[in-house]
């Protein structure tokens, strides 16, 4: 045999003999041996009696662990795992919704209870300052009413021109163009999209 005519073989192993060994024990475990190597290995069995009781103890473990029954999830545990899943992330978001609501109470109460303390302070401290506003506001709010009046008068006179109703024809017109150029444009580009659409379904029914 030519390994073992090139191997020196001594009363017990040494440390690179020992770490051959272990490679080719594992090898063997998953019978992965080639000619040379099982011979190899058998003489390495054949000289060292420690190695061959290490070999006959992990056989026995490789034996065990094959046999050990393997282990598989119970029925229906992927679908319970996926409900278990959603609930969670509905108890989640509903934790969620109810803190922003509540920090969204907190928020409002407290604006409130600011407008009211403010409204109060200036109502029994500074009457008067409050009728000034209160009379600046009237006169802001007639101001805008009286300026939307008198656009309206002269948008009116303006409509009565010729000119006037020549221009409002001709915006009529040009948004009556734009509105039909980009109903096509959709319908164009609807039916391009629709096209690979009815050809997949084509192709699916055959």
């Amino acid at each position: 045999n030519r390994s073992t005519e090139h191997r020196h073989w001594g009363d017990h192993p040494t440390e690179a003999q020992d770490e051959e060994f272990f490679l080719l024990m594992s090898l063997a475990l998953d019978d992965l041996l080639d000619d040379e190597q099982q011979a190899t290995f058998s003489d390495y069995l054949n000289h060292f009696s420690t190695l061959a009781s290490l070999w006959a103890e992990w056989q026995q473990l490789h034996h065990q662990m094959c046999a050990m029954p393997h282990a598989m999830p119970t029925p229906n545990f992927v679908g319970r795992f996926e409900v278990r899943l959603a609930q969670q992330e509905r108890r989640r978001r509903l934790r969620q919704g109810m803190w922003i609501g509540l920090v969204t109470l907190i928020l409002w109460v407290s604006a409130s209870a600011g407008i009211l303390a403010v409204g109060t302070y200036l109502f029994v401290n500074q009457s008067a300052l409050l009728a000034e506003a209160v009379q600046s506001v009237i006169y802001f709010w007639a101001a805008v009413v009286a300026w939307f009046d008198g656009l309206a008068t002269t948008v009116n006179t303006f409509a009565a021109t010729p000119q006037a109703v020549g221009l409002g024809i001709g915006y009529l017109i040009l948004t009556v163009g734009l509105l039909t150029g980009w109903i096509q444009y959709l319908r164009r580009s609807t039916q391009l999209v629709e096209v690979p659409v009815e050809a997949n379904s084509r192709l699916s029914v055959a």
